[in-house]
């Protein structure tokens, strides 16, 4: 199994705390094309499979 298998799918309000931004940032995240699936009627994301397309959409910035 991979990590991505293991790893839970969590809710808008979970990923947003996550990430530490509003659950309305992620709406617009999400309408950008941030990695997202609908599983019984609900959105629903896996940060592992979210954080590398932030990055690239230039919303993550690390510092060194």
């Amino acid at each position: 199994m991979t990590v991505t298998q293991l790893e839970p799918w969590i809710v808008k309000s979970e990923i947003a705390e996550f990430f530490g931004v509003s659950v309305r940032t992620i709406e617009y995240w999400t309408a950008q094309g941030m990695p997202s699936a609908i599983i019984a009627g609900r959105r629903k994301y896996r940060p592992s499979e979210c954080e590398p397309w932030i990055e690239r959409a230039g919303h993550l910035r690390r510092s060194a």
